[in-house]
């Protein structure tokens, strides 16, 4: 069994919570992933930030860099990480896929519609990259990646309401896929966050 799934096993069944330590494992590996975006090298995360205010310096532009680095370690965050780890692990679980297929932000909106509460982009991807899912980033200044996730998930609830509106689920197909994710859901899905650790 791989090293991903078994801590993929450990963090769903709680026997496993990951820390504040498993962050900076990842932002060892990756120096230009933040609390909100990853970028691969520091010109892209500097033209990317430069891009949403023109305003600042390039010495406040790096404060700030530091800043969102610095926060990825903060008890909100930490607990944001550990429950996109569980939740990951759950989605993994009803089957595992080699290509990645859903962008980080969209994936951070589902993420917060489970867990009732903020999310950022920079600890879900965190999260995935730990969890030792398949992601690639998208290239350039662009702040998300894509992530490999199963399509049996509650991602198609969510998601095509918002392209096809609140009728759809009404075809006999349509219905079908509901009560699988309304079983699942039910049965399935269940999150304690009193089982976070303290930070």
């Amino acid at each position: 069994m791989s090293k991903g799934r078994m801590i993929r096993d450990e963090v769903m069944e709680e026997k496993y919570i990951p820390t504040v330590e498993d962050i900076k494992s990842v932002m060892d590996e990756y120096p230009f992933l933040d609390v909100g975006s990853f970028h691969t090298d520091e010109y892209s995360k500097l033209t990317y930030m430069r891009s949403m205010t023109r305003e600042e310096s390039e010495d406040e532009l790096r404060e700030r860099m530091k800043e969102n680095r610095d926060s990825m370690l903060e008890e909100r965050e930490v607990k944001q990480f550990q429950f996109c780890c569980w939740w990951f692990a759950k989605l993994v679980s009803w089957g595992y896929v080699e290509t990645p297929n859903m962008g980080s932000y969209g994936l951070k909106h589902i993420a917060e519609k489970h867990r009732g509460e903020y999310i950022s982009n920079g600890m879900l991807i965190t999260a995935a990259i730990f969890m030792g899912l398949n992601w690639r980033h998208y290239g350039g200044t662009n702040p998300n990646v894509e992530i490999a996730i199963p399509k049996r998930t509650l991602f198609y609830k969510y998601t095509m309401r918002k392209l096809y509106g609140e009728n759809w689920g009404r075809t006999e197909v349509e219905k079908k896929v509901l009560n699988e994710l309304k079983m699942i859901e039910e049965e399935n899905y269940e999150y304690s966050p009193e089982s976070s650790i303290e930070v």
